[in-house]
C-alpha cells in the first residue's frame, strides 16, 4: 500500500493488549492513531500513514471514506456498523465485513455494485439487549488477530485482482471446534439502502452508540492512485482493483464482578447458560447448497473483527 490512513479517537488502554497487537504497553494512554501509524512506518516507512484521531459520524463518514478504495469493517457496535455499510453503499465501495464474539468470527465481502451488502443480510439493527455484548460474552485473545488476517486477504484480493473475494458469501469460523464453514448471502431486492427502490438515500446519526465505543478506521491506498478525492484512480463498477481499510476499536469496560477470561472458561466447559452467542449459527451446522429461505441468519457478532492489523475492541 502506498497509503494508510487511521481514524480512531481513542487511546491505547492496557486492556486492548492481549488482541489489539499493534499496539504495545509502551503506548499505554497513548492515542491509538499514533500508536498505530508509528508501527506502520516502523514495519515500512516507505507507506504514507494519514491519522484523524476523530469519530465516525454520519457528518464525516462519507467525507472519509471518500476517495479510498476498500473499506474494512471491525467496529464492534450495531450502529456504527450499519453507518459504514450505507456509507460504503452510496460511495460505491466494497466492504470487507468481519466480527468475531465469544470463540466464533465472521468474515465477508459486501459490495452493492456486484452484490449483497449488509443490510441484504441484516435489514436493521436487532433489538437493544437482545445480542450478548463483549463484556458480557467475551472474546478468545487471538480470535481477533484471526479473523483480521482474513480480512486482509479479502482486502488484497480486492487491490490485487484474480482470487475468489468472499463476494456473496460468509466464511463462519468456530475457533474452539476448529470449524470454519461457509453460507450464501444473496443481493435483496428490497434492501433499505441498495434494494430496487431504497427507503435510506442520505445518512443518519447512529442512535444508541455505546458511550464507551470510540470509533476508528484504516483507510489504504496503493501506489498508484492518488490523493483522497481524486477519482482518476477510480475503476470501473465491477473491478477488483483499489484498497481502503476500515478499522474501527473499541474499549469495552469489563463487567463488576465477572472476568471476560472466567467467562470463556465456563463456556469451554459447557457451563449452563453460557451457549447463547452460538446458538443461532450452530442450528445452520450442516446445511449445504442454496441459500436459506426459512428466514434463519447468522448470529450478530458483536465485537469487531480486527483489521489486518489483528486489532479488536
Amino acid at each position: 500500500m502506498g497509503a494508510i490512513g487511521l481514524i480512531d479517537d481513542d487511546d491505547v488502554d492496557v486492556s486492548n493488549l492481549q488482541r489489539q497487537v499493534i499496539h504495545t504497553s509502551a503506548a499505554v494512554g497513548r492515542p491509538k492513531v499514533d500508536s498505530a501509524a508509528a508501527a506502520i512506518r516502523a514495519l515500512n516507512p516507505d507507506v504514507e500513514v494519514i491519522p484523524h484521531r476523530t469519530r465516525l459520524t454520519a457528518e464525516n463518514a462519507l467525507g472519509l471514506l471518500d476517495g479510498w478504495d476498500v473499506v474494512i469493517d471491525g467496529t464492534d457496535n450495531f450502529p456504527t456498523r450499519y453507518l459504514v455499510n450505507d456509507a460504503s453503499v452510496m460511495l460505491g465501495l466494497p466492504l470487507v465485513h468481519g466480527a468475531v464474539l465469544g470463540f466464533n468470527g465472521q468474515v465477508g465481502v459486501f459490495d452493492a455494485q456486484r452484490g449483497p451488502c449488509y443490510r441484504c443480510l441484516h435489514p436493521t439493527p436487532p433489538p437493544a439487549g437482545s445480542v450478548l455484548s463483549c463484556a458480557e460474552a467475551g472474546v478468545l485473545g487471538v480470535l481477533p488477530g484471526i479473523i483480521g488476517t482474513m480480512q486482509a486477504a479479502e482486502a488484497l484480493k480486492l487491490v490485487i485482482g484474480g482470487g475468489q473475494p468472499l463476494l456473496g458469501r460468509l466464511a463462519m469460523l468456530d475457533a474452539w471446534g476448529a470449524r470454519l464453514r461457509e453460507i450464501p448471502v444473496a443481493k435483496n431486492p428490497a434492501c433499505p439502502v441498495c434494494g430496487d427502490d431504497p427507503s435510506i438515500t442520505e445518512l443518519s446519526a447512529p442512535a444508541d452508540l455505546p458511550v464507551h465505543s470510540p470509533d476508528s478506521l484504516t483507510l489504504m491506498r496503493s501506489h498508484a492512485h492518488g490523493p483522497p478525492g481524486d477519482d482518476s484512480h477510480r475503476q470501473p463498477a465491477g473491478s477488483t482493483s483499489g484498497s481502503h481499510s476500515h478499522l474501527p476499536r473499541f474499549r469495552r469496560p469489563e463487567s463488576p464482578g465477572t472476568r471476560a477470561s472466567d467467562r470463556l472458561r465456563r463456556r469451554a466447559e459447557g457451563a449452563p447458560g453460557e451457549r447463547r452467542a452460538t446458538g443461532a449459527a450452530g442450528r445452520a451446522r450442516g446445511r449445504r447448497g442454496g441459500a436459506r429461505t426459512d428466514g434463519w441468519r447468522p448470529a450478530y457478532p458483536t465485537a469487531r473483527g480486527g483489521g489486518a492489523d489483528g486489532r479488536a475492541g
